[in-house]
């Protein structure tokens, strides 16, 4: 042993009479972890517990045993390399953490719209987005809509009880709609006779007996002419018609089949017309009327 003696290292023996530790190779004042000590790299004097640690460089100079690619301690490394933390200088972003939309930070590295919150597409309207509820992934412009639920799931703003666009609520949900699948059906409007569509909601089916004769159409066969009743087998007879359209006697003192005209009747496109079948029949009567008064003459 002399001062320009070759040090041995690690034999316990101070070769160079330097008085300093035999297990500190790189003389940074911490032994070799190999040999009691802590030195992780006993053979880099930058290399010890407590020593500044530049991240990424593949260098654990601290002596921590973290991973060097995982700055913010995490447990994820730099998605730079090889890891997946999207964001490693916040220890509260990395894979799986708890997301708080709206504020800009993708905290789960997920890589999601921030202002998204259901995940349907279409950010939050009241961050520059379009969608008018972000608490519901079926709710957004251009869903399908399901009226009278209360959720205005296209984000039209529009009536959810006025499923036709008339403005008027149906009125199985308290409005006067009577017929809600139809635009053109509603309180006030133009009522179009005879097509099946009471347009004016007043509750007369299709306005049924539009010349108020009493007789509904189609059974009325001029529902515009108030003279001219259902049964249209007598015409300037209407007053004693019936629902079967046979004459009753009152008007001539005969039942039906012997009346003022016949029952049988021709109806036409243009209202009702009649066209009698016993007309040789009145011819015969009428001669014989005709030879009756004259023999009474003779014999007065």
């Amino acid at each position: 042993m002399a001062p320009d003696a070759l040090e041995t290292w690690y034999d316990g023996i101070d070769q160079d009479c330097d008085g300093g530790s035999d297990y500190d190779q790189d003389m940074d004042g911490v032994d070799a972890a190999l040999h009691g000590g802590t030195d992780c790299d006993d053979g880099a004097a930058t290399t010890y517990p407590g020593a500044p640690d530049p991240f990424y460089d593949g260098i654990d100079a601290n002596c921590d045993g973290a991973s060097d690619y995982d700055q913010d301690g995490d447990g994820h490394d730099n998605a730079g390399f090889g890891g997946d933390d999207c964001q490693d200088a916040d220890a509260t972003i990395y894979p799986g953490a708890s997301e708080r939309y709206y504020d800009g930070i993708d905290a789960n590295c997920d890589a999601s719209d921030e202002y998204d919150a259901d995940g349907d597409g279409h950010a939050s309207a009241g961050f520059g987005g379009d969608d008018c509820n972000e608490a519901n992934a079926a709710v957004y412009p251009g869903a399908p809509e399901t009226y009278y639920d209360g959720v205005d799931s296209n984000c039209d703003a529009s009536d959810e009880y006025d499923a036709d666009g008339d403005g008027h609520d149906a009125m199985d949900h308290g409005g006067d709609d009577c017929d809600d699948t139809e635009p053109a059906a509603y309180p006030g409007g133009t009522e179009v006779v005879h097509d099946g569509i009471d347009q004016d909601c007043d509750g007369l089916t299709d306005d049924a007996d539009v010349d108020g004769d009493g007789v509904n159409w189609p059974d009325d066969c001029d529902d515009d002419d108030a003279s001219i009743s259902q049964g249209c087998d007598d015409p300037g007879d209407t007053a004693n018609d019936t629902a079967g359209g046979s004459d009753t006697a009152g008007d001539d003192g005969s039942s039906d089949g012997s009346s003022d005209r016949s029952d049988s009747e021709v109806k036409t496109a243009g209202g009702c017309t009649t066209a009698p079948a016993g007309s040789a029949s009145w011819s015969v009567l009428a001669v014989l009327g005709l030879a009756a008064s004259a023999l009474r003459r003779r014999k007065a």
